[in-house]
């Protein structure tokens, strides 16, 4: 959620990839932290920083979106709503996995290390350690 702020303000950053962000940050912290002000005026302070609201102005730059089906706290229907807040365009691939939250499967980091690797012209990586290391 963080990261769809920081891609939105700087265009240093040429690509984006969001793990099961919540569109809102009320949708994430009304529901599992208790706030002591009014909901409803949490929700309007909070408007201007929420990932729906900032996520239009990453494309064209790419983003991959990734969701788990069985996340007990983030639904699936979140992705929908952020790719068509970024604009339902071609640079927004919305990807969903058989994990939970931390969609911790192989086909996810798969994912993200291809989009990586295409979207920054990288190399594919022989292993998880890095260039010129072992």
């Amino acid at each position: 959620m963080l990261a769809a702020l920081a891609a939105a303000d700087d265009p240093r950053l040429s690509a984006a990839v969001l793990m099961a962000p919540t569109p809102r940050w009320g949708d994430w912290f009304l529901a599992f932290w208790p706030i002591a002000e009014d909901r409803i005026e949490y929700l309007r302070a909070m408007r201007s920083l929420d990932p729906v609201e900032v996520i239009g102005r990453l494309p064209p730059r790419p983003v991959l979106l990734q969701f788990a089906r069985r996340d007990f706290y983030i639904p699936l229907m979140a992705g929908l709503e952020l790719r068509g807040a970024a604009g339902g365009d071609n640079a927004v691939d919305l990807r969903a996995y058989d994990a939970e939250h931390d969609l911790h499967v192989p086909d996810a980091r798969t994912d993200r290390l291809a989009f990586l690797e295409r979207v920054l012209a990288l190399s594919p990586a022989e292993d998880a350690t890095g260039p010129g290391q072992s």
